[in-house]
């Protein structure tokens, strides 16, 4: 089935207009990304720059956090090598049946990039339900591996990644979850009978009527004729043997795709159904799906570019294109895919504008202004935009003053990473990364020395949630407006990357990476070096219930204390109407200890808590008042 489907505007309307100098973008030499000719165009705005030093605000968060929202967070990773996807994220984050949680990213323990990161590999951490394990100091494999990705057999994690040595997918399985002792028994089995096809950015995820069919994609990164393409692999019996391997469909073969970047697709697997999309910016975008466990497939295609195959011999300017502003919308190859529990597809990608002014030069332009969040349900079949950069002031532009001040993360919309999940009894929850609007008074301060330069827009993750199939999502929430308040925390902090769970029950989960400047050190911005943080969110589903004006953060109108304290405290309200509940909240956002009060004072004993940081809200009919409370 083929759907032609239009992109709509921005909603939000760039306040400079980017005609000026041409500008080459090259590849960062440790990056492993396709270099692009490709061109942008710029301006150039002074700023304060005064002296200030990278190394006072690395961040050091040595314990668990508890937000004033019942949000939990804390950092189970770090990692110097900062690129953890070219485009889209790999599902890195799986809550087994029990539970208990398995994540992985792309680790280098140490600063070694002059050596080309020889440490390089999948940082993994696990959650047995009560604690994570320490933060791991190298990586899982005995080779240099990455973009793992992160699956389930027997309720066992095995991840899939790509090794540097061979060029191919690796595999490693592991053999207890709670401790480090894992098998690389597989680790060296070349999927790939064609031994001149590299593969390389896999995704991999289990299913099948027995929950051991694997289900792989990688990237096939060489210079012969199948190179740049998705090829599919496929095991029925947990990865013992395969009976497809490396093949690429003729529907996304070389008659519709001349190239394809690099983590430009997403997968998803539900049963005997399994599904990918894929697409990149001057190609349609396409819906691969399976319902017989990968046997048999159809294609649809979800965005028909206009242009059947773009090799640069087409002008694209104004002249040829005056409706669109000689522009063409499409993906930035940042992708996410859901399957619901009928089995129908929920596909997500960032914006992106092109345009080629000249032919037969190897160069086309891109806009970094691009903006925007695109959402295709596979039961209705049609495109929306459904989220853009929160215009902070409302005035309904984009106050930003060049595209100088946005961090490089590649061809990136300013809205970009989505990474979806549905929880069962149907939800929709999408997370992203976006840019902040406006610039926090410490970056103005602290301004552009050159090597560190805090006058780029930072990035946050976001999460939105749809309890009608798509149709209506709620308000964006910023997952780290607390954390950097400016007069509370830190706003110095850029958090990008980011991964959900597969499973929603009480609570979301999501890990993303989080550092103290904009952009990226391998394939971005080339900024300085740093100890990145892989940050673990538990998020209370509830959390949606309340806007930002009913949870209070230390307000007035109620009082605790003794805080510190390790036997009683005592809680007084400024007035209690109508009843309110105490409850007492660990690191891990569980409700250890619940009181129901009427009137205007209580007490509650605490002595059978372990010390450490705790929250105490406060509850009402109309609002949520919380403090924080270290019992020693």
């Amino acid at each position: 089935m083929k759907k032609k489907i239009l992109i709509g505007t921005f909603s939000i309307l760039a306040s400079v207009c980017l005609q000026a100098q041409n500008k080459l973008i090259e590849p960062n030499k440790h990056a492993e990304t396709k270099a692009h000719n490709i061109r942008f165009e710029t301006d150039r705005v002074d700023r304060p720059n005064l002296d200030f030093s990278q190394s006072n605000r690395e961040t050091n968060l040595s314990t668990p956090k508890i937000y004033a929202n019942g949000i939990s967070e804390q950092i189970i990773g770090q990692t110097y090598y900062d690129l953890q996807t070219n485009n889209s994220i790999q599902n890195r984050l799986l809550v087994h049946s029990d539970q208990s949680i398995s994540t992985v990213w792309t680790m280098n323990p140490t600063n070694d990039q002059d050596a080309q990161y020889p440490n390089r590999g999948t940082g993994y951490n696990y959650f047995d339900g009560n604690s994570w394990l320490p933060k791991p100091l190298s990586r899982i494999e005995s080779k240099k591996t990455g973009w793992p990705s992160v699956a389930a057999l027997d309720n066992m994690p095995v991840v899939s990644a790509h090794s540097n040595l061979e060029e191919k997918v690796t595999w490693t399985s592991k053999v207890t979850r709670s401790e480090d002792r894992w098998s690389e028994a597989k680790s060296v089995y070349k999927i790939g009978s064609n031994k001149s096809l590299k593969q390389m950015w896999p995704r991999i995820k289990v299913g099948g009527p027995d929950g051991k069919s694997i289900h792989l994609i990688s990237h096939t990164y060489d210079s012969n004729i199948d190179s740049n393409l998705v090829a599919y692999s496929r095991s029925l019996d947990g990865g013992e043997t395969w009976d497809i391997v490396d093949t690429i469909f003729p529907e996304i073969g070389r008659d519709f795709f001349l190239n394809l970047d690099a983590d430009a697709y997403a997968m998803d697997v539900r049963g005997e159904t399994v599904a990918f999309v894929i697409g990149d910016k001057w190609t349609d975008i396409v819906l691969m799906k399976s319902n017989d466990n990968g046997s048999t497939w159809t294609k649809t295609i979800i965005r028909d570019h206009p242009i059947t195959i773009f090799n640069d011999d087409v002008i694209i300017d104004e002249t040829t294109n005056p409706d669109s502003n000689g522009r063409i919308d499409n993906t930035d190859g940042s992708f996410s895919i859901s399957l619901d529990a009928n089995n129908n597809a929920h596909v997500f990608f960032g914006l992106m504008s092109y345009s080629n002014k000249s032919i037969n030069d190897d160069i086309w332009e891109y806009y970094p202004l691009s903006d925007g969040i695109m959402y295709w349900n596979e039961e209705k079949m049609s495109l929306n935009k459904i989220v853009s950069i929160i215009d902070l002031n409302q005035d309904n532009r984009l106050n930003i003053d060049s595209s100088l001040y946005i961090a490089n993360y590649g061809i990136r919309s300013l809205t970009s990473f989505p990474t979806s999940t549905i929880a069962n009894n149907g939800d929709l929850y999408l997370g992203y990364s976006s840019v902040m609007e406006s610039l926090y008074s410490d970056q103005i301060e602290a301004g552009n020395n050159g090597n560190e330069n805090y006058l780029q827009h930072y990035r946050h993750p976001y999460l939105i949630k749809s309890e009608d199939n798509g149709n209506s999502w709620s308000d964006p929430m910023d997952l780290m407006e607390e954390i950097t308040n400016p007069i509370t925390g830190d706003p110095l902090q850029e958090g990008v990357f980011g991964c959900l769970g597969n499973v929603v029950d009480d609570f979301i989960h999501f890990t993303y990476q989080r550092d103290q400047l904009p952009g990226m050190n391998i394939s971005g911005d080339k900024d300085p070096v740093t100890k990145n943080d892989i940050v673990y969110l538990k998020i209370p589903v509830t959390v949606f219930s309340l806007t930002s004006e009913e949870v209070q953060r230390e307000s007035a109108e109620f009082q605790l204390f003794p805080n510190p304290s390790s036997e009683t405290i005592n809680i007084q309200l400024n007035k209690n109407d109508a009843g309110a509940v105490v409850k007492v909240i660990n690191i891990l956002g569980e409700a250890v200890a619940i009181k129901n009060i009427t009137g205007y004072k209580t007490q509650m004993n605490i002595e059978s808590l372990k010390p450490g940081i705790y929250s105490v809200s406060i509850e009402t009919e109309t609002k949520k008042m919380v403090k924080n409370l270290l019992i020693q």
